[in-house]
C-alpha cells in the first residue's frame, strides 16, 4: 500500500505518549492497530489470560485511552477495553451519555 503508514509507524515508535481518543474500537482504529504488526515479532506472549504477539522492541510509550459514548451503560466500552488491554494503559477514562464533553455553563454538570 502506498500511504502514510510508514511515517505513522515512525511517529509511533518515537512517541513518549500514545493517546487513543475514540468512542469505541472503530474500523479505522482497528485497521491502524492491525497495521502496527511490523512492530511485532512472530513469538506469542500470554499475560493474565490475554494473548498477543511479542514486541520486536520493548515498548517505551505510555498509553492512555479516553472514550466518550452517547449511549448509557458501561458495556459500550467492553470491545475497546478488550482491544487495549495488551498495551497496559496507564490511564483509562470511559464516560457514557456524552457527559465528558458537556459544558458546566447554563446549569449542565
Amino acid at each position: 500500500m502506498q500511504d502514510d503508514m510508514a511515517q505513522l509507524l515512525q511517529k509511533y515508535r518515537e512517541s513518549d505518549l500514545v493517546v487513543l481518543y475514540t468512542w469505541n474500537m472503530t474500523a479505522l482504529l482497528k485497521n491502524f492497530a492491525d497495521r502496527l504488526a511490523p512492530l511485532k515479532s512472530p513469538g506469542i506472549k500470554e499475560e493474565n489470560g490475554n494473548f498477543d504477539l511479542q514486541d520486536a522492541r520493548a515498548k517505551t510509550q505510555t498509553f492512555a485511552v479516553i472514550s466518550n459514548c452517547g449511549f448509557p451503560g458501561e458495556n459500550n466500552f467492553d470491545v475497546l477495553r478488550a482491544a487495549v488491554v495488551s498495551c497496559n494503559p496507564s490511564l483509562e477514562i470511559y464516560r457514557s451519555c456524552g457527559r465528558l464533553l458537556k459544558s458546566k455553563k447554563n446549569g449542565n454538570r
